[in-house]
């Protein structure tokens, strides 16, 4: 049998609870406010553990740097293939190929290229095998004409590099002697976004890009001098057939003498 309460006991002493006897709710806001000075001791240490690395990080001023001729031979990379889109012809090859003549090379269409585009390319291919490169039984670089995106791949196993203007980029840092490159410069990296971004642009944002690019009206876009800016965008305003109203044309010209012949 279970024993029940006797109820005319009372049980006001259990449930009478004095507000007096308990201050928990006041030991909570104590332990709050000292967690928040904690915090903010820990926020004041963080921002000063920032301060310093920013400073010990500031960027220095952009310093002006020339491309160094390049002494004895330039150790040639493994076969690498490129694909290149039909409607963007490589006229980055020309330079590329006439500072590295040991670099040897090998060309292909692919079966997705229409016939209405094959004689072009065929015409652009075989005058850059006439100024060509020797031949050899290692080929150092494959291209191939495919109806797709243009990209770079050293290995099946890797990561392709996407786009015109990253092609290049990879080029001339394997190959120095091609166009003045610095990845450090954060300034021509900026350029080189900009140029990027030309592939897919629209009529009036070409327009708008390439005055952003040529604001400062110098021979030369970047430094006074022929550098990966100036082969990037070269090779992105021959694709274009109204070219000569948005280009300085002096540019042009001396962009042809550095790449075209």
């Amino acid at each position: 049998m279970y024993k029940i309460r006797n109820p005319t006991i009372s049980i006001a002493d259990d449930i009478d609870i004095k507000i007096c006897d308990q201050n928990t709710s006041t030991k909570n806001m104590v332990d709050l406010e000292e967690r928040q000075k904690d915090l903010l001791k820990k926020l004041d240490n963080l921002y000063d553990k920032i301060k310093t690395i920013s400073l010990s990080c500031k960027l220095e001023k952009n310093t002006e740097y020339t491309l160094q001729p390049i002494t004895g031979k330039v150790k040639d990379l493994d076969e690498v293939v490129i694909v290149l889109c039909p409607d963007y012809l490589p006229w980055f090859l020309k330079v590329l190929l006439k500072s590295n003549p040991n670099l040897n090379f090998t060309w292909h269409f692919h079966s997705s290229i229409p016939s209405s585009k094959v004689h072009k390319i065929q015409a652009f291919m075989d005058n850059i095998i006439q100024s060509g490169n020797q031949k050899s039984n290692k080929i150092n670089l494959r291209i191939i004409f495919k109806n797709a995106t243009s990209e770079l791949r050293i290995s099946s196993l890797d990561l392709p590099i996407i786009g015109n203007v990253n092609i290049i980029r990879f080029l001339c840092e394997q190959y120095p002697n091609v166009a003045a490159y610095n990845y450090d410069d954060f300034v021509l990296e900026n350029i080189l976004d900009t140029c990027y971004t030309l592939e897919k642009s629209s009529e009036v944002q070409k327009q708008a890009l390439c005055k952003k690019i040529f604001k400062n009206n110098s021979q030369w876009i970047y430094n006074n001098q022929f550098t990966i800016v100036d082969l990037v965008l070269y090779n992105e305003i021959m694709q274009w057939k109204n070219y000569k109203k948005i280009i300085p044309q002096e540019w042009v010209l001396m962009c042809e003498k550095n790449i075209a012949q």
